[in-house]
């Protein structure tokens, strides 16, 4: 008697489990040496990412029968130049916002003491915060997007479903790093990966391959890790500027302008290259 074959959706959901199970196991076997540095610790964190995306394209290729390529696009070209710019808008109006919450508290903003551009931690951050957020993307959005069918869907029914479910899926990933004293900031928190995650599915589907999804993710963890972090949450990071309001402070009202500035850009460079062509 023959075993049923699995169907194609749960070979999807089967694959992407195992992959992150591989990197799981995998960082048991790290060690994580008591009295450590933070930069050696992040450094020693971004190995199961590393992992975890390898297990993702291998699986894909071996398992799936899928090429790795393709989860990106779906013309099976990755443009890298089009990530790195979606990345700089991202962190641009990052800082544009910024800008205006120093106008509106300057004194909750102030630079960071003994702040070293230079550092392990510098390099810490730039080996671990990319591959981290491409890992996520390829999780959330990038797999998420292909187990309903392989196709990306066109459906606005189904689009929107893939959306909200990687949004919250997102949220949930996410539950872990928030405070569970304060209730009402961490409820904003999970709003805003929610959205942001809903945002970054909705943009790929739409889009067709995601490389400005990986890339406002990147832009979005780098402005933080880098240029200007809540001061509560700043061991593991290289600041240059340290901000001592509330972490959820117009945190949804950063989100919107960031995405309508996104939205705005986009619609400005579809509309110039009709033009152009």
């Amino acid at each position: 008697m023959q075993k049923e074959k699995l169907s194609r959706t749960t070979d999807w959901i089967v694959t992407l489990i195992l992959a992150i199970v591989i990197g799981m196991v995998a960082n048991l076997f790290v060690p994580y040496p008591a009295g450590a540095p933070s930069w050696a610790t992040v450094m020693l964190a971004s190995i199961r990412y590393y992992i975890t995306a390898a297990a993702i394209m291998i699986l894909s290729k071996k398992h799936l029968h899928f090429e790795p390529a393709k989860l990106l696009s779906e013309s099976g070209r990755f443009k890298v130049l089009k990530m790195v710019s979606f990345a700089l808008i991202w962190i641009t109006l990052l800082s544009l916002f910024a800008l205006f919450k120093y106008l509106l508290h300057p004194d909750q903003y102030s630079m960071a003491s003994g702040y070293r551009f230079f550092s392990p931690m510098l390099l810490a951050i730039l080996l671990f915060t990319p591959v981290q957020t491409f890992t996520e993307e390829l999780i959330f959005r990038c797999m998420l997007s292909r187990i309903p069918n392989e196709e990306l869907p066109k459906e606005r029914g189904k689009v929107a479903a893939l959306s909200l479910a990687s949004g919250f899926l997102f949220a949930m990933a996410h539950v872990g790093s928030l405070n569970a004293d304060s209730i009402g900031p961490s409820v904003k928190s999970l709003l805003f990966y929610f959205i942001l995650g809903s945002f970054l599915m909705l943009l790929g589907i739409i889009t067709g391959r995601f490389e400005a999804s990986i890339g406002i993710h990147m832009g979005n963890n780098l402005f933080i890790d880098l240029a200007v972090c809540q001061s509560l949450s700043v061991q593991i990071k290289n600041p240059l500027i340290l901000y001592s309001g509330s972490e959820t402070y117009l945190l949804l009202a950063e989100l919107a302008f960031c995405i309508a500035g996104t939205c705005l850009f986009i619609k400005l460079t579809t509309d110039r290259n009709k033009n152009n062509g």
